[in-house]
């Protein structure tokens, strides 16, 4: 789209181009007034103020595109009186100086013919040519005022589709970032998972285990060592005889009797 500027800055622009087209109206006005009968005169101001008028026109369309675009409020009542009122002078400003080309362009006509018909012809074209400018000027009026409405149509309808495709755009915005919110939350939720898991390995790692107690249950058998029975310790050392006591003075037994 490009950048339109702020709102205030391009009512200021809106405005200088909205005081050239009232400057160039009351020009052609006062021509009209001092009843010019220059056509080229005429011709080149009613140009320069379509110009004019084009350059204010642009204006007003950016300053409602930024709004229509950029906020959710309606256009201003003051801008479209504004430039209502401006157009409004202008279209009769066009009416008034192409009726007068027109009637200019007639006389000339009606000089260059006077010279081959009659008085009676003169006057019959004379009622022509004031009925021709009224229905001129009313047919221009018409016509400007018509070509207006259509142009006016026609930029509501752009601008509306303008802002159905900016209300889409914000909702995909909007969904798009529920689903970055929720996905946060997911992969948050995940890291906790995990450091709970690998705090468990670790305490799991850190502490011998310990054995469930067994329960002596019927059911349960009991478990089955796979070794021979340990036999009784040997001692490998000789008997020890009785103490002999070699004392001198105890004779030994005499076992010679009778």
């Amino acid at each position: 789209k490009g950048c339109l500027g702020k709102p205030g800055e391009l009512r200021k622009k809106r405005n200088r181009a909205g005081e050239a087209v009232k400057a160039r109206i009351s020009r052609i006005d006062q021509l009209l007034l001092e009843q010019c009968t220059d056509i080229v005169k005429l011709t080149a101001s009613k140009d320069g103020l379509n110009m004019d008028m084009d350059n204010l026109k642009r204006f007003y369309n950016e300053i409602s595109d930024l709004l229509m675009l950029n906020s959710d409020n309606e256009f201003p009542n003051e801008d479209h009186e504004y430039f209502d009122r401006i157009c409004d002078n202008y279209l009769d400003c066009c009416a008034d100086v192409k009726t007068k080309i027109n009637d200019l362009t007639q006389e000339r006509f009606e000089m260059l013919t006077q010279r081959s018909h009659k008085s009676s012809t003169k006057s019959s074209i004379s009622k022509l040519s004031k009925v021709s400018s009224i229905s001129s000027r009313q047919a221009a009026a018409n016509a400007a005022g018509l070509k207006q409405r259509m142009t006016s149509l026609i930029r509501q309808q752009e601008l509306e589709r303008k802002k159905e495709e900016l209300q889409l755009l914000q909702r995909e915005l909007e969904r798009q970032g529920e689903q970055e919110r929720l996905q946060g939350e997911i992969n948050a939720v995940v890291a906790i998972h995990d450091s709970l898991v690998e705090d468990t390995k670790l305490s799991s790692n850190n502490y011998p285990s310990i054995l469930p107690p067994i329960h002596n249950h019927p059911s349960i058998s009991p478990p089955i060592h796979d070794h021979p029975s340990t036999p009784p310790p040997i001692h490998d050392h000789p008997s020890i005889p009785p103490p002999i006591h070699d004392h001198p003075s105890i004779p030994p037994p005499n076992h010679d009797h009778p």
